[in-house]
């Protein structure tokens, strides 16, 4: 029995053919908008029909989500912006880096993403809108991971994100250079209601791998609610603008990690965008029904009702902004406040002020904080706008009112689309209005220059706005969390307070009423519209934008299988065919196997064997046909092989069949290589039908054999006589050619219609460049007049310097005389303001009497056991001198010692003179001189004695040192910041402090030798801290047992002084010239 043979097997080869062509019942995509799509549009038509334009908008506004260009791929994170040639309007180099702001704009882009918005997959994925909420949640998977190891590495922003670097290519971020170790409020208040309202759609996503990844989200957001009060509230209902971190590698709750407000008198008390971190403390920061209630009262003064009117329109009452600048009202794209129906009229009033004031004006978009215009010559952004809106309405100065921006339009389109669309549409229709990212950041009202940037503030806030925001997510979850009511109430208390009669609810919003003018720009050239290009034409031999095609080769195998299956169950050779891999070597077997059989049976053969020679060739037809399906199919390529095995298996001993079969099927594989190159070249729609057609054809004339073949025997001759079998296939092979021709037509008008779009294309180009000469020319022309008027200008400004050379040289001259002479005048100025305070003894005549005094008492005294006591205290003098830094020396007077420790401390100041260091002192006056003394005459005199030994410091210090310094009546602390002053300028000194008399006349007040002594120490820190050094030596004569605590840092050296033995009138002559000898090298070591 012979197998199956041609059978309906015999249908699979056309059909896995037809899999590289597009698929006949693709519906229609929607046509790809213009760049310039603006131009396209009237305001008419987009009042009278908004979507369109707004399907147009989100088209191109989506080209900015874009890796490398709006965010890193690698880490999931926002770039803060890219710029832009100023010529053709393609990226130059991005602003890496951003902030917590931009990152929200992403979650609330994604959150609608995700919640299947067909306007946000417009935006994300146009070509394919069910793959929108995949890209988003893969983004949001990599950018969490960013964001943990963000606070993995700085753990002292708990969790939350300064402003942060964000290196092209890294997969990681960094505070950027002015933000290490603080962090802003109001920015991490935007993030993190996104991020809220970005969970909620996350849970609600029926993909339970979005789900799972909403869950890892709540775990960071639960995090940031016990760290954002830590950092930012500051108490008594103040909240910090920016907050001072001790150390961004501790952890919040680290004991050495302490949060401060960067400036106590910058907190976020502002009714704006400020206010989405004061609802994040009122809910999640665990504060008491009074501690939330402070929150509110603190805001409350900059919470102000004020009326507009210009012209006849208004009076209209609205909130008083701080510029009035579009960028205010951010809060209201995150949190349902338009749920209460006097903040919803007091916005609602807002935007009609914001049109109506421009409509008036003639302005022709409205103001919002934006980049500035590109310096043309450097190609870099000119600063940033901040003091831009509405000065009627402001409670700040607006003090730039040139630049407009389209995303002024967002807060208008929450209310009214089609008001704001029109705004928008007008401020992007000037020239270099849109670029090859959609919308430019912004423009000069005059028309003379545009910010040449595309950002996520400028661009996605819009998007965003006219999805909705996300107020309907934050919401639900609201609710979920018990806090919805609370906000209401909350809203309605403080909005009633002020807004009492709110005036202009009637009053509409207004339209353009003016244009960005003409004046020198010229549209980038990635995108000129300077002469129409016929879409019908690009439409012979494009394929349609945005085309999904369908996998017909998979759809043909898997019904391929299910026929084969059905029509031969029970036929093992059958199922073996099914589940094998033939290939082109096992057809050609089975051709030569019949060319064998054939030549066996001699000349009556002939014309048979001929078509199976052509049918071997012909096979290598279908084998280049094939190999193209084979490259992502390999198992339909086997699949076809095997049909064609199959039939030729089954008609082997058909002699006349054979030969029919081979003929028609040698004929078709001569039509299939020029159908594989066109269908190639010109992916249309009309090639497509054209295909599909002659496809049809194939399978007509496969069904024909294959129902020839599935009679029996006795139906088959009745078939010959009644219906011969050339009659059905020559027809069939006909149209095959027809339609071969067909397609060989289309494919020639398709080339036609191409060089015709190449030639308009070019005619593009050399308008664009004549564009581009006549704008150099005009550049040059321009560069030109500046440069004579710049080279006019110098050589008026060099006339000037060199007639001014004689005057600034004499000026020079006499000013260098005069600096001695004013530096003489300066000092002798001081000395005459000091002179009534200088001290009545001066320090060298009283050093002069201790000297007399103490030769004296010398000679009546002699050691015993004072041997020792001596050698430690010069020990202990050795090393505070030898010491390299400051530091204080506390020399103790022992019992009725005090004598001797006044005539050490002037052997010390002896010492230190003739060893040439700077040294200045203090000593109590002799009883006979009559003095009183204090703390402040004490510190008098020092100053007294550097400015007297150093009057060079007036002329090197001239910026911090003058005669306003030593004016009169000064107190002990003014006296001393003088005396720190001065010394911390002299590099080294050394200050001997010997005052008995203040001890005496201060015996009784508690502690009087610590405080003095810290008044010294005092000295020696500020001095230290200055770089300078000085060594402090001060005698105390007090019984108190502590005298100074330590301090950390501080160098101390402590010695004491005893009373020496007397020598009696009658021993003295007695005594040995040895033991005088002894005493008298005792008293010059110590005196060393």
């Amino acid at each position: 029995m012979l197998p199956p043979t041609l059978s309906h097997a015999a249908l699979l080869l056309p059909l896995i053919l037809s899999a590289s062509a597009t698929p006949l019942a693709a519906s229609k995509p929607a046509k790809t908008p213009n760049c310039r799509f603006a131009h396209d549009y009237t305001q008419a038509s987009i009042l009278k029909n908004p979507e369109p334009f707004a399907r147009d908008l989100l088209y191109w506004e989506g080209k900015f989500h874009a890796d490398n260009v709006g965010y890193n791929g690698n880490n999931g994170m926002t770039f803060d912006g890219t710029l832009l040639d100023q010529v053709t309007g393609l990226p130059t180099k991005k602003n890496a880096f951003s902030a917590a702001s931009k990152e929200s704009l992403q979650f609330m882009l994604y959150a609608h993403a995700i919640s299947g918005s067909a306007d946000a997959a417009r935006f994300i994925s146009p070509d394919k809108p069910s793959a929108a909420p995949k890209i988003a949640a893969d983004i949001l998977e990599v950018k969490l991971k960013t964001y943990l190891k963000f606070n993995e590495t700085y753990p002292g922003f708990g969790g939350l994100l300064p402003w942060f670097s964000n290196a092209e290519g890294s997969d990681s971020i960094e505070p950027t250079w002015d933000w290490v170790n603080r962090i802003p409020a109001l920015d991490n208040g935007e993030l993190l209601w996104a991020v809220y309202g970005a969970i909620q759609a996350m849970e609600k996503s029926r993909d339970k791998s979005i789900q799972q990844l909403a869950g890892k989200w709540q775990k960071w957001l639960d995090f940031t609610k016990t760290t954002l009060p830590i950092m930012f509230y500051n108490g008594g209902g103040r909240v910090c603008a920016s907050t001072a971190i001790a150390n961004q590698s501790l952890p919040v709750s680290h004991h050495s990690q302490t949060y401060i407000c960067e400036d106590p008198t910058y907190i976020l008390d502002d009714p704006y965008e400020g206010e989405l971190v004061t609802w994040w403390l009122h809910f999640f920061g665990g504060f008491s029904s009074a501690e939330k209630l402070k929150l509110w009262e603190v805001k409350r003064a900059k919470m102000k009702s004020v009326d507009w009117k210009e012209g006849s329109k208004g009076p209209v009452t609205v909130l008083q902004g701080y510029w009035f600048s579009a960028h205010e009202p951010w809060k209201v794209l995150e949190m349902p406040y338009f749920d209460v129906d006097i903040v919803k009229q007091v916005y609602r009033n807002s935007e009609v002020v914001r049109t109506c004031h421009s409509a008036a004006n003639k302005i022709p978009g409205m103001y919002a904080s934006v980049n500035n215009a590109t310096d043309p010559v450097t190609g870099e952004i000119q600063g940033y706008i901040s003091a831009t809106g509405i000065q009627s309405v402001a409670s700040q100065n607006v003090t730039e009112s040139y630049m407009i921006t389209p995303y002024s339009s967002y807060p208008v389109m929450l209310f009214s689309k089609t008001v704001g669309l029109a705004w928008w549409h007008n401020m992007v229709g000037s020239k270099k209005g849109q670029n090859p990212y959609g919308s430019t950041e912004g423009s000069r009202i005059d028309g003379t220059l545009v910010s040449s940037f595309v950002s996520w503030d400028s661009k996605i806030t819009t998007v965003v706005a006219m999805l909705g925001g996300v107020q309907d997510l934050v919401r639900d979850r609201m609710k979920s969390d018990g806090v919805y009511n609370e906000f209401k109430d909350v809203l309605k208390r403080e909005y009633n307070m002020v807004f009492k009669n709110v005036k202009g609810k009637n009053v509409d919003f207004c339209l353009p009423t003016a244009q960005i003018p003409e004046n020198g720009l010229v549209d980038y050239t990635k995108y000129l519209r300077s002469l129409p290009r016929n879409e019908s034409i690009v439409a012979c031999y494009r394929p349609p934008p945005g085309t999904i095609d369908r996998d017909l080769a998979r759809e043909a195998y898997a019904k391929a299988v299910e026929y084969f299956t059905k029509e031969f169950a029970g036929n093992e050779d059958v199922r073996g065919f099914l589940v094998g891999q033939t290939t082109i070597k096992d057809v050609e077997k089975t051709v030569e196997r019949a060319k064998r059989e054939y030549e066996t049976k001699g000349q009556k053969r002939r014309k048979a064997l001929k078509w199976l020679n052509k049918l071997s060739l012909g096979i290598r037809h279908y084998s280049k046909a094939l190999d193209m399906l084979a490259q992502h199919h390999p198992e339909y390529v086997g699949l076809a092989w095997g049909a064609i095995k199959f039939v030729l298996t089954g008609v082997i001993n058909h002699e006349e069949l054979i030969e029919k079969l081979a003929k028609a099927l040698t004929l078709i594989s001569n039509v299939l290589p020029s159908i594989r190159l066109s269908a190639q070249l010109y992916q249309t729609e009309q090639m497509k039908d054209a295909i599909a057609n002659l496809y049809t054809q194939i399978i007509q004339f496969f069904q024909q054999a294959a129902g020839w073949y599935s009679k029996s025997s006795a139906g088959r001759a009745l078939s010959s006589i009644f219906k011969p079998f050339e009659l059905n296939y020559e027809d069939t092979v006909d149209q095959i050619k027809l339609c071969s021709e067909t397609i060989d037509n289309i494919a020639h008008g398709a080339s036609r219609a191409e060089i015709r779009d190449m030639h308009i294309a070019v005619q593009l180009i050399h308008r664009n460049q004549q564009g581009i000469r006549q704008d150099l020319h005009n550049m040059q022309v321009q560069s030109d007049e500046r440069e004579s008027r710049l080279g006019s200008h110098i050589s008026q400004v060099l006339q000037v310097a060199i007639a001014s050379k004689t005057v600034n040289e004499a000026v020079q001259l006499d000013v260098r005389d005069m600096k001695p002479r004013v530096h003489d005048l300066q000092f002798a100025s001081i000395l005459k303001i000091l002179s009534p305070l200088s001290p009545q003894v001066s320090p060298e005549n009283i050093l002069r009497m201790h000297n007399s005094l103490a030769m004296g008492r010398r000679r009546h005294q002699m050691s015993s056991g004072h041997n020792q006591a001596a050698t430690d205290i010069i020990k202990a003098l050795n090393q505070w001198v030898s010491a390299t830094g400051s530091s204080l020396f506390i020399l103790r007077s022992g019992p009725r010692a005090n004598s001797v420790t006044r005539d050490h401390a002037v052997d010390i100041i002896n010492y230190l003179r003739s060893a040439r260091y700077r040294v200045f002192w203090i000593l109590s006056p002799p009883k006979s001189c009559g003095l009183d003394g204090s703390v402040a005459s004490v510190l008098q005199s020092l100053v007294y004695q550097v400015i007297h030994h150093e009057p060079d410091l007036l002329l090197r210090f001239p910026e911090s040192l003058s005669a306003s310094h030593f004016l009169p009546n000064r107190n002990e602390s003014e006296w001393l910041d003088l005396l720190c002053l001065l010394v911390s300028r002299l590099g080294k000194c050394f200050i001997i402090v010997e005052t008995e008399d203040l001890y005496q006349s201060s015996g009784e007040v508690p502690e009087w030798t610590q405080k003095f002594l810290l008044v010294f120490q005092g000295v020696i820190n500020r001095v230290e801290a200055a770089g300078s050094v000085v060594k402090v030596l001060v005698a105390t004569f007090g019984r108190e047992a502590n005298l100074l605590p330590s301090q950390p840092g501080a160098v101390q050296f402590v010695a004491t002084v005893q009373q020496p033995r007397v020598v009696p009138a009658r021993l003295r002559r007695g005594l040995s010239r040895s033991k005088l000898r002894r005493y008298s090298q005792q008293s010059s070591q110590l005196k060393s």
